[in-house]
């Protein structure tokens, strides 16, 4: 069973307000290691060795700002320039669909990888930190393992969501 939680500003900055969902809004995801909301994997790989200060800010940012460009129910890639928003990768899943792999850059070292799901929802991997544009063949492998699991997780109905909208 994938677990994922759902992201709203509130998961990472607790003064802001309550998320305001529209009928149109995606709805942002992150995967879990568990069950328990705080094994967020976006969350702790911020935690991870290697992080500065100024890299976690702008992982943070960049997760808020989709998050927010998310509520008005356009894609990610129609509100960024193509510089900043654009497909990484693109892979098979297991019922040999193809699917992209999104990638957030608003500047630094910092990118947001997500997936498009079904039901206006929107995946999050983790943030990675990039001095180059392109994905190493271990990153590629790791997010496609990570989006396979979610599609197929999304086609067989074996997802438990977390709803609570704070850390």
């Amino acid at each position: 069973m994938l677990v994922l939680r759902r992201l709203t500003p509130r998961v990472f900055d607790p003064s802001q307000p309550p998320n305001q969902d529209h009928p149109e809004s995606w709805k942002v995801f992150g995967v879990c290691e568990t069950e328990n909301p705080l094994s967020l994997r976006f969350l702790r790989s911020l935690s991870e060795k290697g992080w500065s200060d100024t890299d976690k800010r702008a992982a943070l940012g960049a997760a808020m700002k989709l998050i927010h460009r998310a509520q008005s129910g356009q894609s990610i890639e129609n509100q960024f320039d193509a510089k900043q928003c654009h497909w990484a990768d693109e892979f098979k899943i297991y019922n040999k669909k193809t699917k992209k792999i999104w990638r957030l850059w608003l500047g630094g070292v910092v990118r947001i990888y997500f997936c498009y799901g079904a039901d206006k929802s929107i995946v999050v991997a983790w943030p990675i930190r990039k001095r180059e544009d392109s994905l190493t063949e271990k990153e590629k492998c790791e997010l496609r393992a990570v989006f396979g699991e979610f599609f197929e997780a999304q086609d067989k109905s074996k997802i438990k969501y977390i709803m609570m909208d704070e850390r």
